[in-house]
């Protein structure tokens, strides 16, 4: 079976617009098509992609063997087209359209013959530096921010359009209108690529892609030490800044109203009702033996997947588990004869694999570690929005791929129920 690397952030990735489950094996794509509806892998995988090298000789990182090996694995929509990017150890970039994936599965079925690989043509194919591994699309701006080891972030704008005429001026105050301030690139017409720059490696970033960034202005970036970034695209040569500088460690950092949340100084005859404060001790541990458990690399919490749709994100660790998390809105007041505010939060839905999967002990190989999650629509949902059905939303199912380095798979179903005119999402259902 081909070889995952250890060390590395997700190395998985689910298309959204066809039946393509990606994961990275060292220096190749290798592409599956799920089976429906237990969305198991055949034996042999449907194509693999080998990903070009920019230049001969690289520096590595950390793989002397597999300089060019692969970090992370990322599906997402430049403009109107879905794309996959994968970044590697010897800093290189590439990216390929799905479309084009799939014309070359199209194309290795109509041969039939098991050892011919055709190759997509990359769109995009440069080198940051260093070895890169934070990636993110900002789908209007048609943005890509790849972060690398060299302290930098390298930011590649695609060109949007041609020149509007005097007719077709957008103005600029317009929402919709992509003319930026500041010193960001002025000319869109254009390719342009620019970097900015941080104090410490970067192995995460992400745009904002709500519809409240049309411009792609802002990105966001966490750093090794354990601090958040929020970058300025349009002014991207001013001097970073702190909000707040950090306390030192024995300093515990606690409000009395906090202390009162677990022993009030009232008793029963409080009459102040503190909004409650969230918190979540290392929600991913478990009891049972798994990989590497002490190894501090696989406790860290660097895969990460999303689905908006539902109103969820998952959180997973390297030792194989992850947690499923939903967002909360609470209407609260202080005073009864104070108006009602709005807290927003989330709490933790499920934890995968299930307890009577660890159980039964066919869910977790001891000696495998998690290599990434995967999340996309179903099978007979792809490539589509959510539909109305007499009147009523109804959202679609989604699958949660888990793969393991020694190529255990899980999957997951997960949805909403909707009831008949709801205006909200309904409960969660895995």
């Amino acid at each position: 079976a081909p070889f995952i690397k250890p060390y590395r952030s997700n190395l998985t990735a689910l298309s959204h617009e066809y039946n393509h489950f990606y994961y990275a094996s060292k220096d190749t794509i290798i592409v599956c098509e799920p089976g429906f509806p237990d969305q198991k892998f055949s034996n042999a995988p449907a194509l693999t992609l080998y990903p070009p090298v920019s230049a001969p000789n690289l520096t590595f990182y950390m793989d002397r063997i597999t300089p060019h090996s692969i970090n992370q694995l990322h599906v997402d929509y430049l403009g109107k087209e879905e794309i996959l990017l994968a970044v590697c150890d010897d800093g290189d970039i590439i990216g390929y359209r799905t479309t084009a994936i799939q014309a070359a599965l199209q194309m290795k079925a109509t041969k039939r013959e098991d050892n011919w690989n055709p190759q997509p043509r990359t769109i995009l194919h440069r080198n940051v530096g260093k070895s890169a591994w934070g990636l993110a699309v900002h789908r209007e701006a048609r943005l890509v921010a790849i972060s690398a080891n060299n302290h930098l972030i390298t930011i590649i704008a695609f060109a949007l359009t041609a020149p509007p005429t005097a007719e077709e001026q957008i103005p600029h105050n317009s929402r919709t209108s992509f003319r930026p301030h500041g010193d960001f690139p002025r000319d869109r017409t254009k390719d342009d690529v620019f970097t900015v720059t941080a104090n410490s490696n970067i192995p995460s970033v992400a745009f904002d892609n709500t519809g409240d960034d049309p411009s792609g202005r802002w990105l966001f970036g966490s750093d090794i030490q354990g601090m958040t970034h929020l970058y300025d695209l349009h002014h991207r040569h001013t001097t970073s800044q702190k909000i707040h500088t950090p306390s030192s460690p024995p300093c515990v950092i606690i409000s009395k109203e906090e202390i009162y949340l677990l022993q009030s100084s009232y008793g029963a005859h409080a009459l102040l009702d503190f909004s409650p404060i969230v918190t979540m001790h290392n929600p991913l541990y478990h009891e049972t033996e798994c990989y590497d458990e002490k190894d501090p690399w696989t406790q860290r919490h660097n895969l990460f997947a999303q689905i908006p749709e539902l109103g969820i994100f998952i959180v997973g660790a390297n030792t194989g588990r992850c947690a499923v998390y939903s967002f909360t809105r609470v209407k609260t007041k202080a005073l009864p004869t104070e108006s009602e505010h709005i807290i927003y939060g989330f709490r933790q839905d499920f934890i995968l694999p299930f307890d009577q999967q660890e159980t039964r002990g066919h869910a977790v190989p001891k000696h495998e570690f998690l290599a990434g999650i995967a999340v996309g629509p179903v099978q007979g949902s792809l490539n589509s929005e959510r539909t109305v059905d007499n009147g009523a939303s109804v959202n679609r199912r989604w699958r949660i791929i888990l793969l393991f380095s020694e190529h255990t798979v899980l999957s997951y179903e997960v949805g909403r129920k909707c009831e008949p005119g709801a205006l909200e999402l309904g409960d969660l259902m895995v």
